[in-house]
């Protein structure tokens, strides 16, 4: 028994000489305010096997030039276990080495340190450089290089400082593009991390493709035009919106009859086109008179739809120029002419690809395709309003 003493006696003072050592190595700490602790309590198991308990510390000078390592200070007999595939590789060859100490001798311990002095863990590490350009890019180069959460009082928590970026980044991917937008409005570190490139590719590379783009033009090619930078390819190519309707609100006058032949009545009359746009090429088109509000009109956009003005054709992009041909009516029987429309696809603002404006709308014969034009005088721009139930 008091050989178990002296040894664990050796140990807890092997333990605090090298935490000691590694503090003079790596310069003075900053107020202890100024550390940042973070702690996991992991509790399943790698398919390959169990790991004794990991009640796993380690800390995060801020002095500047320091590094930041892993700093082992606790083991407990608890078992528990890991999923590696969670956590960054330093961090599990940190957990593997301590693992091994608990069932190392003393005599071996010194070469357990050299090997934990090569398994540092960045706790905080940076994101890749945004890749940003114009006046964003301006506005970048004069933030400080070090950038972190900051609480509104100065003694409150924040615990989102404890996650590693690694964590963060993953987390955010998780986000659509509004949500991402909010969240970098909190500070300066927010938006930093929501300029990943790793954030913004999985977009472009769902939204860029026929018929949002040519048959013959690829993503690389076409993101070339925007420095390489997917977020800028997102915000300034021409695209359109899947994940909602464009509406159009169009009037016009007629006269009526009015009780005096001193007094002229005209009726204003207001109906409603409706657009919607599905990824596979296919475009529903809807007219309603003012009877019908789009809260009724909406749900009956649908591939499957059976509805009196609802016509289904097919669309492409070219440029800004939005081209749907072949609408038909779905309730149709034996239909002479099918319907064309050339629209011209803009931003209010930029980025939002909001705005359908109808540059010409024909009807074409189906036995000879001679096409003859419609009158646009009563009709307006359509506006995208944004559908919660629809999925682009």
């Amino acid at each position: 028994m008091s050989q178990a003493v002296e040894d664990n006696e050796e140990l807890a003072r092997f333990r605090e000489e090298w935490k000691a050592e590694v503090r003079r190595n790596r310069g003075a700490y900053s107020r202890p305010q100024d550390e940042q602790v973070f702690k996991l309590g992991l509790e399943s198991a790698p398919s390959q096997g169990k790991l004794r308990s990991i009640n796993t510390q380690w800390t995060q000078p801020t002095a500047a030039g320091s590094s930041r390592s892993a700093h082992i200070v606790h083991l407990s007999d608890r078992e528990a276990a890991i999923e590696p595939a969670t956590l960054p590789p330093t961090l599990v060859r940190a957990l593997e080495v301590y693992s091994r100490a608990k069932r190392t001798s003393i005599d071996g311990v010194e070469q357990v340190t050299r090997d934990l002095e090569h398994a540092s863990v960045s706790c905080n590490a940076k994101p890749s450089t945004p890749a940003v350009s114009g006046k964003l890019a301006d506005i970048l180069v004069n933030w400080p290089h070090e950038l972190s959460f900051e609480p509104e009082e100065e003694k409150e928590p924040v615990h989102i400082r404890l996650l590693p970026t690694e964590l963060l980044l993953k987390i955010l991917r998780y986000l659509d593009t509004t949500s991402l937008e909010r969240f970098a409005a909190i500070n300066r570190k927010a938006r930093v991390l929501t300029l990943d490139t790793s954030i913004w590719r999985p977009f472009v590379n769902h939204i860029y493709r026929p018929p949002e783009i040519g048959e013959d033009e690829d993503i690389p090619s076409l993101m070339e035009k925007y420095s390489g930078i997917p977020r800028r390819m997102y915000i300034e190519h021409p695209r359109v919106r899947l994940d909602g309707v464009y509406i159009a609100v169009c009037h016009y006058t007629r006269p009526g009859l009015g009780e005096s032949v001193w007094v002229n009545v005209s009726h204003l009359v207001t109906y409603r086109r409706y657009l919607r746009f599905y990824p596979s090429g296919q475009v529903l088109s809807l007219l309603t008179n003012e009877g019908e509000n789009p809260q009724h009109s909406i749900p009956k956009l649908q591939l499957t739809s059976r509805e009196k003005s609802l016509y289904i054709g097919s669309w492409r992009l070219e440029g800004t120029t939005v081209i749907i041909t072949d609408l038909l009516e779905v309730l149709g029987d034996s239909p002479k002419y099918t319907f064309q429309m050339t629209l011209d696809l803009r931003s209010r603002p930029l980025g939002r690809w909001n705005r359908l404006s109808l540059a010409a709308y024909e009807t074409v014969s189906i036995a000879d395709g001679e096409a003859l034009p419609l009158p646009l005088k009563n009709e307006r721009p359509f506006w995208f309003s944004k559908v919660r139930s629809y999925n682009s």
